[in-house]
């Protein structure tokens, strides 16, 4: 397995995850079915949006263009979570358990890579939020408004925040035998 392929499970199931063979044999049936979800989801989207196409009488296909999208927003997060985290969290792959000696330095692991998220995470927030809420502004207009800046702010520090604690939670410390 390269290094992108071990970035990407690690990014997925989390900082701190054991990336073994059956995690990736898990991952992969997961994924096979997100993938197949995803083919069916689109073909009977694309249908079923023809058709309302065709027999309504849209007068503002802006709008129509945003209810689509925010619908296939929506179920993408659902097939996610519902062909992927759902299966791995029953099977508990997104479970880490680790020595007490180990704990201090995972959880400054964790903290470390939340923290070294938040760029990306700001970053991205404010441009998509920038894209979809134009108010007859100019992109750049919009951009630089500190109220967006402020949003993706908040935004950042409360999910990663949430994410950490998520994460953390996730950690189970076992007693070592002797």
């Amino acid at each position: 397995m390269n290094k992108f392929d071990r970035f990407v499970i690690k990014w997925f199931l989390g900082s701190t995850a054991v990336v073994d063979e059956r995690t990736k044999g898990e991952l992969g049936m997961a994924a096979i079915r997100a993938a197949f979800a995803f083919f069916v989801f689109e073909m009977l989207f694309a249908l079923g949006s023809t058709i309302y196409l065709i027999n309504a009488d849209v007068k503002n296909y802006e709008n129509t263009l945003y209810v689509t999208m925010l619908i296939q927003i929506i179920m993408t997060f659902a097939i996610l979570i519902g062909f992927i985290s759902i299966p791995l969290a029953k099977k508990k792959l997104g479970n880490k358990e680790i020595s007490p000696g180990k704990k201090k330095k995972t959880m400054k692991t964790i903290k470390n890579y939340w923290i070294k998220m938040a760029p990306m995470e700001f970053l991205i927030y404010w441009l998509v939020s920038v894209a979809l809420n134009a108010n007859r502004n100019s992109f750049f207009n919009n951009l630089f408004d500190p109220r967006r800046i402020t949003d993706a702010l908040i935004f950042t520090v409360i999910f990663s925040i949430f994410m950490y604690l998520k994460e953390r939670r996730s950690i189970n410390v076992v007693k070592d035998d002797k």
